[in-house]
């Protein structure tokens, strides 16, 4: 039984006369938050967990990372500059250089390499060299210390006080010869030692013979040494226990191997040079090339224009004369001992003649506006710059 209640529900009566639920048109909005949370909690289960088989596992990959079959991952390219022997297509191993900049340092750069590495050297060099496989290095700093050792120079070691010059032996590796007027010595004198770290991983020097104040080296080999003097200019050849054997007068630029720069217009008397040596070689006034025994290699044309930028390699077999255009070049000219000019070679920029590499076949210079590296094949004419090496480069190997 039933009857209607005020609302206008149908309400069915209990048996028992009590009143039961009234049932209404209406929904109910606790049975729809109900499921619909339990929906939500099943998702967040499915999405947490993973279903049956498809869970991941330590070695699937991150999910972001997997692309759709419907897209791609955007991929950002990476563009690595050559290897070095792309830049340089020379027969070499590496490219050495020492700068002197504020931040002294080697500058070293495998063929196989993308890019130079770097490591600083104990003291700024004033002037380097390199021994003849390039495998160590000497360098002066501007307090006159002499430094030497191994590539790439970080582990260089003082080997004299006040020493004014140094250079290697053209054939003996590691051999080196200074001049030097130690502190506490007193003297001048000129010194062999060998760089190569002894049994107690140190350098001993030998004296090879004492010299007069305002002497210094200019190069050597197995034939002995050349030593220049500051007063009266001149030039003496020792022989290979430093004894003197001849003297010009003239005050030298430049050396390597047995071939010196000089300029001899500034002549020194016949009784001055007797005084240095027992035979003295007169030569005329004029600026050149001489070697060991003074005999003129090449005479610069018009000395009045000043000390030619010329660069001799370390055998004394070629010689490299640089001169500057009035358009902004450089005009290089290579020469031999024959005085043959084997090429002359132009380079659209201004660049300074560093020094003969790669066993004499080319030279290292430096363009004076970007700081780049150049080296420059001279027998066929082509320079190849070397990005991102700058400086200021006392010394290259190659």
């Amino acid at each position: 039984m039933e009857r209607r209640d005020e609302q206008g529900g149908v309400r069915p009566l209990a048996p028992d006369g009590a009143r039961a639920p009234t049932r209404t048109t209406q929904k109910r909005p606790g049975l729809a938050v109900a499921v619909g949370a339990t929906f939500v909690v099943l998702l967040l289960v499915l999405v947490v967990f993973g279903a049956g088989g498809d869970q991941q596992t330590p070695d699937d990959p991150e999910p972001a990372l997997v692309a759709s079959e419907s897209e791609e991952l955007a991929v950002t390219p990476t563009t690595l500059p050559p290897p070095l022997s792309d830049l340089l297509p020379i027969d070499f191993d590496r490219l050495v250089a020492l700068s002197r900049s504020d931040d002294p340092r080697t500058v070293l750069w495998l063929a196989s390499d993308r890019f130079a590495r770097s490591y600083r050297l104990p003291s700024a060099p004033a002037s380097a060299y390199f021994d003849n496989n390039g495998e160590t290095i000497a360098f002066i700093d501007p307090f006159w210390t002499l430094f030497a050792g191994p590539l790439p120079g970080d582990a260089a070691i003082q080997i004299e006080s006040m020493a004014s010059a140094a250079v290697f032996h053209p054939v003996d590796t590691a051999a080196l010869a200074y001049t030097a007027a130690p502190t506490g010595a007193g003297s001048n004198a000129l010194f062999r030692v060998d760089v190569r770290p002894g049994l107690l991983g140190g350098t001993e020097s030998t004296l090879v013979t004492p010299l007069a104040d305002g002497r210094r080296l200019l190069t050597w080999g197995n034939w002995g040494y050349a030593v220049a003097v500051d007063e009266p200019a001149a030039i003496v050849v020792l022989d290979p226990l430093g004894r003197p054997l001849r003297a010009m007068g003239g005050v030298a630029y430049a050396a390597g191997g047995d071939a010196l720069l000089v300029d001899a217009t500034q002549v020194s008397t016949a009784e001055e040079l007797a005084l240095l040596a027992p035979t003295v070689v007169a030569v005329a006034p004029t600026i050149g090339v001489v070697n060991r025994y003074f005999k003129p290699v090449y005479l610069f044309p018009g000395s009045n224009t000043g000390i030619p930028a010329v660069k001799i390699s370390t055998d004394g077999s070629l010689i490299a004369a640089t001169t500057y255009t009035s358009t902004g070049g450089t005009s290089l000219t290579i020469r031999d001992q024959t005085d043959a000019t084997l090429r002359t070679v132009r380079v659209d920029s201004i660049v300074y003649p560093i020094g003969f590499v790669s066993g004499g076949s080319h030279l290292a210079m430096q363009d004076s506006e970007s700081g780049e590296l150049v080296i420059i094949d001279w027998r066929t004419g082509a320079d190849y710059r070397i990005p991102g090496v700058t400086g200021e480069f006392v010394a290259v190997h190659l």
